[in-house]
């Protein structure tokens, strides 16, 4: 089961993942976040502070980013680098985007 976080846009967010009570209920610790049923998405206001949050909520065994916000945000490819360091294919997976931010929205 992974949790998928991609740039909506300039301003949000999105995180999507299989139901886990312990995951929604991260989800809602996100400054503005909220819930679009008909997308299956979280989405939450993209700031320093929910990246942040995002970083001590999600582990990295679990956790795949979208490519245009890896290469928009340093902390992120940091938390992936320093997180990831012996993980073998993983690591080499985490960079790769499953779902684009186009295809979260579709």
């Amino acid at each position: 089961m992974l949790v998928r976080l991609a740039k909506r846009d300039e301003q949000w967010l999105s995180l999507q993942f299989p139901y886990k009570k312990e995951w929604v209920d991260s989800a809602r610790r996100f400054k503005g976040s909220r819930w679009i049923p008909k997308e299956k998405v979280w989405v939450f206001s993209y700031t320093l502070s929910n990246v942040q949050l995002f970083l001590e909520l999600f582990s990295i065994q679990n956790t795949q980013v979208d490519e245009a916000l890896l290469a928009e945000c340093d902390w992120l490819r940091e938390w992936i680098s320093v997180h990831a360091e012996g993980t073998g294919e993983r690591a080499k997976e985490l960079g790769k985007p499953l779902l684009s931010s186009a295809a979260l929205r579709e």
